[in-house]
């Protein structure tokens, strides 16, 4: 769930929208293995500012919608 909320909220919004890469993300694979990534960020500055602030925003995070459920 958290994976998806930064995924296609946050990261989406603020590194794709925002700052102009073709594509952005978190993957969470197993406890200890997780990554963010960018494709083809023309302002990899800002953007790694921007996923240092992702765990604030996670923390404040409320959806609107319908409860988010995990993919199996």
């Amino acid at each position: 769930m958290a994976a998806n909320a930064l995924s296609y909220d946050y990261l989406w919004n603020e590194i794709r929208v925002k700052g102009g890469a073709y594509g952005c993300g978190f993957r969470a694979a197993g406890e200890r293995q997780t990554a963010f990534y960018t494709y083809r960020d023309p302002a990899i500055d800002p953007s790694i500012e921007r996923v240092a602030r992702a765990g604030e925003w996670l923390g404040s995070f409320e959806p609107d919608g319908p409860p988010l459920r995990a993919l199996s």
